[in-house]
């Protein structure tokens, strides 16, 4: 995944999303009781699979993190009627939040893209097509089938580019991970706890050699 770091939560503030009572929900707003702190994931659509099998590990930890101080919400691109469906489906705790961005305005916010020549590719580039069976077969080991109805999964916007947002990390700035075509995966859980919780070392000036330098060249 393209990784954007540092990333500026605040341009979220002032953009509206969904909850399943249709009430308005400023992001910019979101983790204000956490001091900023928080997680969101991005879905492309709520019936991908192989996502929900790469995200299962963190969104099970949901519980957990928002006691760490670090909530986690899962945002997708549709109508609030699907995300009961959806955390019944996936037996999604009641400590992660669920939201929707009908008008993509989230989306477009932090550009995310419609991923162009995604069926040309699909159909006709033997390593992305490699890509997604090995992701679907993965998804299948673990449990996770095709979810949803395949009107659902018809309907829904397969070329619409998702991710997964870390308000702030624990260098106090935040990231953003860009999911690119098909078979990219997801940070892990422990990727994305070492981000939250490990601050970057300090790289250390390296001492050159001039004489050892001059006779290399």
């Amino acid at each position: 995944m393209e990784l954007v770091r540092p990333f500026d939560f605040s341009v979220l503030s002032g953009v509206h999303v969904l909850d399943e009572n249709k009430e308005s929900v400023d992001l910019g707003t979101l983790f204000s009781s956490t001091n900023g702190k928080g997680i969101i994931i991005f879905r492309r659509h709520f019936n991908c699979f192989v996502c929900s099998f790469q995200l299962s590990k963190l969104i099970q930890a949901g519980t957990e993190l928002a006691q760490e101080g670090f909530p986690v919400v899962i945002i997708a691109p549709e109508g609030p009627g699907g995300i009961a469906q959806y955390r019944e489906r996936y037996s999604i705790p009641e400590a992660v939040r669920i939201l929707v961005d009908p008008k993509k305005a989230a989306y477009e916010k932090l550009s995310f893209t419609r991923q162009a020549n995604v069926f040309y590719n699909l159909f006709f580039d033997r390593q992305t097509w490699a890509r997604i069976s090995e992701g679907m077969s993965q998804a299948r080991a673990g449990g996770f089938t095709e979810a949803g109805t395949s009107l659902r999964v018809a309907f829904a916007d397969v070329q619409q580019q998702g991710g997964l947002l870390l308000a702030q990390t624990a260098d106090g700035t935040g990231a953003l991970f860009k999911q690119g075509l098909f078979g990219e995966v997801f940070p892990t859980l422990q990727e994305v706890r070492k981000l939250l919780l490990q601050p970057d070392e300090p790289t250390e000036p390296t001492e050159v050699n001039v004489d050892e330098q001059k006779a290399q060249e």
